[in-house]
C-alpha cells in the first residue's frame, strides 16, 4: 500500500454472467477498464468452476497494463446474493465469504468477485470491500407483505448502479436526495425498477416480478408457473426464469438491439415483443409511481437498453409530462465501486460490518485481509 499519492489506487472487480469487468484507478486518477468476454464453453461450466479461468483472464489484463499489486490501496468488489443488509460499504469477512459461496438464493457469477478480490488483496496487503451488493434491502414494511403468512418480499436487484444513478439524478436536478423521491429504471439483460425515497430504496420491481427482459421471463402468474413445473423439468423452468427466457426463448438472441432492428425491418413477432417490453416496463414504473401517490421528482433510465431510442422515446413520451426524465445509458458500477472504496479509505463514509450493518471503528475499516478472509 502506498500512502504518498493524490488519488487512491483502487482495483475493481465486477463479474457478470457472460463477462468479467475489471478496472484500475491509478494514483493520477486515470481509470483503465476492460470487460473481458468469455468463451461459451467456459461459461457452460458450473459457476464455482469458473473462478480459475476468470482469475487468469483478469491477471493477464493486469499484467498487460503493468499494474503493481503492492501499490493497491483497496480492492472493491461487486457483491452477490448475500443476506438482506442496509446499503453501504462492507469490509469483507469470513461470513460474507461463506454467504458468497452459498447458492441458496440462486447461483450467479457476481459471487465470485469477492473470492478473486480476496486473493488479490492478500498479495497486495490491502483491504477488500463490497459496495451496495444486490441484496441491499431497505424496504418499507408495507412493501414486504405477501398473501402467504410467513413469506415476505425482499429487495434483490441492480442496487450498485441504481443507487449511483439516483445520486447523479439528484445532482442534475439540483435536488437534495435526502428529501427527494426518484424512480430509477435499470434495463439490461436483467431489469430493476426501483423507488428511491430520501436516499433509501423503499420498494423495487425486479425481473422476477416485472417485465420480460432479453434473457428472463419476467413476472409469471403463479398458476402458469405451476403448470410449467407439471410439464417441464425444474432445471428447464429455472433457466426460463433466468438465463434462457425472454427474448432468447423467442429469437435465440439476448441482444436487445438485434430484436429491435428485426422489428424495424418488419418482423411482426419482434415488433410485438418490443411493444410488450415497453408496455410492461410502463406498468412497473407506473405501479411504483402510484405507491407514493404520484409524488416523484424524477425518473432515471439506465442500463444497456437505455441506449435504445425506441425504449427511451417510448418511456419519455409516457412520463415526461409528470416529471423530468434523464438518461444515463450503460452501467456506472465501476464508478460506484471506486467511489465507495475512496470514501471508505478517506473516512468520508462509514465502513460496515457484515451482516449486522454496524459501523466498524476506523482502525478496523481499513485493515488488510487475513489468511482466513477476516480483517486482522
Amino acid at each position: 500500500m502506498n500512502e504518498n499519492h493524490a488519488k487512491k489506487i483502487v482495483l475493481c472487480l465486477n463479474l457478470g454472467s457472460t463477462s468479467s469487468e475489471v478496472a484500475y484507478q491509478g494514483a493520477d486518477g486515470v481509470v483503465q477498464r476492460r470487460k473481458i468476454r468469455h468463451k461459451d464453453s467456459d461459461l457452460a461450466l458450473p459457476i464455482k468452476e469458473q473462478q480459475s479461468f476468470r482469475t487468469a483472464a483478469i491477471m493477464n489484463w493486469l499484467e498487460s497494463i503493468s499494474m503493481d499489486l503492492a501499490a493497491l490501496d483497496a480492492v472493491s468488489c461487486r457483491g452477490g446474493r448475500l443476506k438482506p443488509i442496509p446499503s453501504g460499504v462492507y469490509l469483507v469477512n469470513d461470513e460474507l465469504l461463506a454467504d458468497s459461496a452459498s447458492t441458496t438464493l440462486g447461483d450467479h457469477a457476481s459471487r465470485l468477485s469477492v473470492f478473486i478480490g480476496r486473493d488479490l488483496a492478500l498479495h497486495a496487503g490491502c483491504p477488500v470491500y463490497v459496495v451496495d451488493p444486490i441484496s441491499v434491502d431497505e424496504f418499507d414494511d408495507v412493501a414486504r407483505v405477501t398473501g402467504v403468512k410467513g413469506v415476505e418480499r425482499h429487495s434483490l436487484g441492480h442496487i450498485l448502479n441504481s443507487r449511483f444513478v439516483a445520486k447523479k439524478l439528484a445532482v442534475d436536478l439540483d435536488l437534495d436526495p435526502l428529501i427527494s423521491t426518484f424512480i430509477v429504471a435499470h434495463m439490461g439483460g436483467g431489469a430493476t425498477i426501483s423507488l428511491h425515497k430520501n436516499s433509501r430504496i423503499i420498494d423495487l420491481i425486479n425481473d422476477f416480478e416485472g417485465a420480460l427482459t432479453p434473457e428472463r421471463a419476467g413476472g409469471l402468474a403463479t398458476t402458469t408457473f405451476l403448470q410449467l413445473l407439471d410439464h417441464e423439468p425444474r432445471q428447464r423452468v429455472e433457466r426460463l426464469i433466468e438465463g434462457d427466457g425472454g427474448f432468447y426463448d423467442y429469437f435465440a438472441t439476448k441482444q436487445f438491439d438485434v430484436v429491435d432492428q428485426m422489428a424495424r425491418e418488419g418482423d411482426d413477432q419482434a415488433r410485438l415483443l418490443i411493444d410488450a417490453y415497453l408496455y410492461q416496463q410502463k406498468k412497473s414504473i407506473g405501479s411504483l409511481l402510484a405507491a407514493v401517490n404520484l409524488n416523484v421528482d424524477g425518473l432515471a433510465l439506465t442500463g444497456g437498453i437505455s441506449f435504445s431510442e425506441t425504449v427511451v422515446n417510448g418511456l419519455s413520451e409516457c412520463f415526461s409530462s409528470l416529471f423530468p426524465v434523464r438518461v444515463y445509458a450503460g452501467s456506472f458500477e465501476v464508478e460506484a465501486l471506486i467511489s465507495g472504496a475512496e470514501d471508505a479509505l478517506s473516512g468520508q463514509c462509514a465502513v460496515l460490518h457484515y451482516p449486522s450493518g454496524s459501523v466498524l471503528p476506523t482502525a478496523f475499516a481499513i485493515e488488510t485481509i487475513g489468511d482466513e478472509g477476516v480483517a486482522e
